[in-house]
């Protein structure tokens, strides 16, 4: 089960780097074109994505730090 836990973990982590380099690439082309609604939405859904995938590897961090305790 750990081992699983872990494999999410690494997933998570992943899916975050990749949404984080998102983030950076569009926050470049914003510097370099007029602001859009559409470059300014994506941007917001990618940050909401990056706090979800943070919040979701403490509760994994959580959950397996409560796997140890009791093996």
């Amino acid at each position: 089960m750990i081992n699983r836990l872990n494999e999410i973990k690494k997933l998570r982590k992943t899916k975050k780097l990749v949404a984080e380099e998102e983030l950076k690439r569009l926050e470049k082309n914003d510097e370099f074109k007029n602001k859009s609604e559409k470059i300014d939405q994506r941007m917001e859904n990618i940050k909401k994505k990056i706090n979800q995938l943070e919040k979701d590897l403490e509760n994994l961090t959580i959950l397996e730090n409560k796997f140890k305790q009791k093996s």
